[in-house]
């Protein structure tokens, strides 16, 4: 069973600072060099693309770079490109899915608190020109000095040159610029605060309406309070006013099954993965991986098909939660 794992005792000493991680790979048996990767967000189940991107599909990359550890651990330095996007979002999980040939492993990332972004150090280079892939190579002495380098590239260099020797230049050509736009500008503001004072007293006027109830909201205020759904909000919304109650389990899977019939497929979907990775209850990751299963797949029930690896990984997630069920029904699609 693979176990992935980003820390921040990089291999080179030289890359031990914000914006560099190691990754490290135990339990998978096969060749580093024969090896894919792809990264999978659980706030959208996007998926993390070289340049620092999320995209919709799968994006695979290469782990031909690690090294290989004589107790079969894999390690290899990763940059910005990966770092970034995931220290930046601390509330997500992510789950890496590693595929050779006709063998795919799909595990969650544990994150060494110590791994911090590259904005830490005041800067944050392209790493998308370090190197090809997300895996980092260890001969690649010109990472050690991506930092150093930037600190003043050509323009700003011109730019610091100028600043020198005219003084306060910028700041006279700044005060020169805008003048011939004074009265302009000045109107534009006038117009400005009319227009928010006109919106500022429409919305007080809509909200003493909603407040007292006064007709036509009467209607839609006694609707609302007899409803915990309003058909006039998006999917997100909706997930989002859910989610600001702090449901239990039971709560979620009862409001997922519901959205599921009402074919709020995106709300409930959602609501499965995100708290399916936060819960430690076996009983959500369980009731998503059924969705995809093969053998349980039900046509109309926001899926469009059914897909074996997505249900495995749910199925391990739920079985690791203490599901017998989540265990038995993984034997079976196997």
């Amino acid at each position: 069973m693979a176990k992935i794992q980003l820390t921040a005792q990089t291999r080179s000493p030289k890359r031990r600072k914000p914006g560099f991680a190691l990754l490290k790979v135990t339990g998978w048996h096969h060749n580093p060099d024969q090896t894919q990767m792809a990264i999978q967000r659980s706030e959208d189940e996007k998926h993390l693309g070289a340049d620092g991107e999320w995209e919709p599909i799968p994006v695979w990359q290469s782990l031909e770079n690690m090294a290989v550890s004589d107790d079969g651990v894999f390690e290899g330095d990763v940059g910005p490109a990966l770092v970034d996007p995931i220290v930046n979002a601390p509330n997500n999980s992510y789950r890496v899915t590693l595929k050779s040939g006709s063998d795919t492993e799909t595990r969650t990332m544990k994150i060494d608190g110590a791994v911090l972004a590259s904005s830490a150090s005041g800067s944050a280079p392209d790493s998308t020109s370090f190197a090809k892939g997300f895996i980092l190579s260890d001969s690649d002495d010109v990472l050690s000095d991506v930092t150093e380098s930037r600190v003043a590239t050509p323009v700003e260099a011109q730019q610091e040159e100028q600043a020198s020797e005219s003084g306060n230049t910028a700041q006279e050509f700044s005060e020169t610029d805008t003048i011939p736009d004074t009265a302009s500008a000045s109107s534009g503001n006038k117009i400005r605060r009319i227009i928010l004072l006109v919106l500022l007293l429409l919305g007080l006027v809509l909200g003493a309406a909603w407040f007292f109830k006064w007709f036509p909201f009467a209607e839609q205020n006694s609707i609302a309070e007899t409803s915990t759904v309003d058909h006039g909000l998006s999917d997100l919304e909706l997930l989002q006013q859910f989610m600001e109650t702090q449901p239990n389990t039971e709560a979620i899977l009862t409001q997922a099954t519901e959205w599921i019939q009402t074919k709020r497929c995106d709300a409930a979907l959602r609501l499965l993965v995100h708290s399916g990775h936060k819960s430690e209850d076996a009983r959500i990751a369980l009731t998503y991986a059924k969705l995809y299963d093969p053998n349980l797949f039900q046509e109309g029930h926001c899926i469009d098909q059914s897909d074996k690896d997505t249900a495995t990984y749910w199925y391990q997630k739920a079985a690791e939660a203490g599901s017998a069920d989540a265990a038995e029904l993984l034997e079976n699609i196997k």
